[in-house]
C-alpha cells in the first residue's frame, strides 16, 4: 500500500487532526484561564524552539504577519507568560522566551491533553487493526468520539 495514494489513510489522519485540536481545545479551555487556543499555540511553538525564537519565526509558524504575531506575543508578555528582548548580535531581531509561568501553562494544557488522549484511547478495543488505514481510523473515531 502507498501511504501517498490512500485515501482511507488520508480521511484517517484528517480525523486524527480533528480530534487531536479538539482535545487540545478542551485541555486549554479546562486549564488555562483567559488563555486563547492560539496564544496557548504560541507557546507551545516557543517551547520547541526556545533558543531560536524570534517574532518573526513565531508568526511564519502559526501563519500570522509579524506585526499581529508581535502583539499577540505582547498580549502573553503582559500576562508573564514570555519575555521578549533583543537579539545580541543582531538588534533587529527579538528573541522571545517563556516565563516560568509559560513553561508551567504550556505543561498543565500538554498534561491534560495526555490524560484526555489516555482516555480516548481505552474505548479502542485492546487490538488494534492490523491494517494501518483501519488502525489510524479507530484512533481517530476514539478522539473525535471523545470531545
Amino acid at each position: 500500500m502507498r501511504l501517498d495514494t490512500d485515501q482511507r489513510v488520508v480521511d484517517a489522519v484528517e480525523r486524527i487532526i480533528l480530534g487531536g485540536v479538539a482535545i487540545t481545545a478542551r485541555a486549554v479551555d479546562s486549564d488555562v484561564r483567559d488563555q486563547t487556543f492560539p496564544q496557548w499555540r504560541v507557546l507551545t511553538i516557543i517551547g520547541e524552539q526556545e533558543a531560536n525564537a524570534t517574532v518573526s519565526s513565531v508568526g511564519a509558524r502559526t501563519g500570522v504577519s509579524a506585526p499581529s504575531a508581535s502583539r499577540l506575543l505582547r498580549r502573553l508578555e503582559d500576562r508573564g507568560l514570555i519575555s521578549l528582548e533583543r537579539d545580541a548580535r543582531d538588534r533587529r531581531f527579538m528573541r522571545v522566551h517563556l516565563t516560568e509561568g509559560g513553561r508551567l501553562a504550556r505543561s498543565h494544557v500538554i498534561e491534560r491533553r495526555r490524560i484526555l488522549i489516555r482516555e480516548a484511547l481505552v474505548a479502542i478495543d485492546p487490538a488494534l487493526p492490523a491494517d494501518l488505514p483501519s488502525a489510524l481510523g479507530a484512533i481517530g473515531e476514539a478522539l473525535v468520539l471523545h470531545i
